[in-house]
């Protein structure tokens, strides 16, 4: 009803901001040096060393301090040092999978290490929480686990041995199974395995980078990374849950469950639905279809074929005692 009066007053207040001298306005003329303006006129939240685009950030007030959650969004791991701009006197890691929160000793100072996809909850306050610093660790020493396992699948109740790790998929028979498969070993740790303030990690190696495609897409979803377990299992150490491994870093913190002598080891591995997909034919929508329409078209269900399945990589118990 008023667009003359407005289109005039939109145009006297662009006139303001971008073609006389206030000084609280920046015109970019170019909005692909817009990140270059932001950055020396304002103090940017989040300066990364060296500049890691793949790391992005999201930024969060609480009333108790400053919340960031910070993500590396590419396949490789990412080693940099952070600035925030938040000037608080003491910084925590929170970690949502565990519940622990570790204090930052140099708030003004921290080192990111991150493993592919791999993220971090940092939290900022003037006010210090009960959190326990990050121990410095000293040497390491290495069990490799790789080797003699039983593995009996739970859908049609066969066992066969694995003397190494492979993809069950390799065996004819398993090609088309999707379900559960358990793998069991035992193995003897020595009396004087874990000295006082040692941790002990499952590690399952790292996951294999695959090439991305370029252009990317608009609408990627997927983790361009193949793990060394496919596609999740739960850790089982001496009949108890140690927990679930299912993405970057594949490991898993041991040091609660094992005990010197002999320890029982038991994964639990799922695959996707695909293997059994790709070996029989695909169900036929024509009937309804003709009685709804093409309401739906299912995506990338042309040509199914069986995905690696189970533990793929090299499995090692690694014991690293605190730094003296």
């Amino acid at each position: 009803m008023n667009a003359e009066q407005d289109s005039a007053r939109i145009q006297e207040i662009s006139h303001t901001l971008f073609s006389s001298d206030l000084a609280s306005a920046h015109f970019v003329p170019d909005e692909s040096h817009l990140g270059v303006t932001l950055a020396k006129d304002l103090i940017p939240d989040l300066t990364l060393s060296p500049r890691t685009p793949e790391i992005g950030f999201i930024h969060r007030k609480l009333p108790e301090g400053d919340l960031y959650f910070v993500a590396n969004t590419d396949n490789q791991p990412k080693r940099v040092h952070a600035n925030f701009r938040s000037k608080a006197k003491h910084a925590e890691f929170w970690d949502p999978f565990s519940g622990k929160i570790s204090a930052i000793s140099d708030p003004a100072n921290i080192q990111l290490d991150l493993q592919p996809y791999e993220s971090r909850l940092i939290f900022f306050s003037d006010q210090a929480l009960p959190s326990q610093p990050a121990r410095s660790t000293g040497k390491a020493t290495e069990v490799d686990l790789s080797h003699g396992w039983r593995v009996t699948f739970a859908n049609n109740g066969q066992t066969i041995d694995m003397p190494d790790f492979r993809s069950w998929t390799e065996d004819s028979r398993f090609l088309y199974y999707s379900g559960l498969a358990t793998y069991e070993k035992s193995f003897d740790l020595s009396p004087t395995y874990s000295a006082p303030g040692a941790t002990v990690i499952l590690d399952f190696g790292p996951g294999t980078p695959v090439e991305k495609p370029s252009p990317l897409g608009d609408h990627s979803m997927r983790a361009y990374l193949e793990s060394p377990v496919r596609e999740a299992a739960q850790v089982y150490v001496n009949s108890k849950l140690a927990g679930c491994v299912w993405r970057p870093p594949y490991q898993l913190d041991l040091t609660a469950f094992l005990k010197p002598g002999k320890n029982d080891l038991l994964i639990t591995v799922g695959n996707t639905a695909i293997n059994e997909m790709s070996g029989r034919a695909l169900p036929n929508y024509r009937l309804l279809r003709d009685r709804y329409g093409m309401l739906f078209v299912p995506q990338d269900m042309q040509n199914l074929q069986p995905l690696p399945s189970g533990i793929t990589g090299h499995v090692t118990l690694i014991e690293t005692s605190p730094a003296q």
